[in-house]
């Protein structure tokens, strides 16, 4: 990947942040009735990046922020870009975080860790969000993997240590065709954006204080 195109992918993560923290309207979540808010402020920075590269201005162009979304992740079929990915962090069916259940063993080492389900209330509610969460406080030198603490036996990982797992296992993997060991890969650069898009809502995320 060149420099450029590289800085380009880091410089939108930053501009959603930095409409998060100085949008009024972001900060009070006072979204109209069918404007998400993830979709909608990650659209913003569609406008406040007056360079936008033709590629993501493209990626974002493929849909609107307030399409329907689903819980089946990427699907090249449904032109799904960065804004219907921002939303879908929060829909996308993932059997390791189940709402009420108890699950045998702690997910700190990998973010997208399979869990043992001894019990739960079945698959419905089965949503990533259980690794929306992260303790700045708790820095593990410099690990910081300490997320929702939802039992004794559910320490989840951190919305960081999500982020970084999909940025090196599937946005810079999909965008220049090498995994992360050097290796080749697929190249699919619109899954790329769709995985930088998830990458966003978690970054959304650490600016809520409820995320903490």
């Amino acid at each position: 990947m060149k420099k450029q195109q590289k800085r380009g992918l880091y410089l939108l993560l930053a501009i959603v942040l930095l409409i998060i923290l100085f949008s009024s309207l972001v900060f009070a979540y006072s979204i109209g009735s069918g404007d998400e808010v993830h979709q909608y402020v990650s659209n913003q920075s569609h406008f406040v990046w007056i360079s936008i590269p033709n590629e993501i201005e493209n990626n974002i162009e493929l849909r609107p922020y307030n399409w329907s979304l689903d819980s089946m992740g990427y699907n090249l079929d449904d032109n799904e870009n960065i804004l219907i990915a921002s939303g879908e962090e929060d829909t996308e069916f993932d059997a390791t975080c189940l709402s009420g259940v108890v699950i045998d063993i702690v997910l700190l080492d990998d973010p997208l860790l399979s869990a043992t389900v001894v019990a739960g209330w079945g698959m419905s509610v089965a949503r990533p969000f259980c690794y929306h969460f992260f303790d700045p406080d708790m820095p593990e030198e410099g690990n910081y993997n300490i997320g929702w603490n939802a039992s004794l036996t559910r320490q989840y990982g951190s919305s960081y240590r999500r982020a970084d797992y999909l940025w090196d296992e599937n946005v810079l993997p999909y965008y220049t065709g090498k995994d992360s060991s050097g290796g080749s890969h697929a190249v699919d650069q619109d899954q790329a954006y769709y995985w930088l898009g998830r990458i966003a809502h978690l970054v959304e995320d650490s600016t809520d204080k409820k995320n903490k």
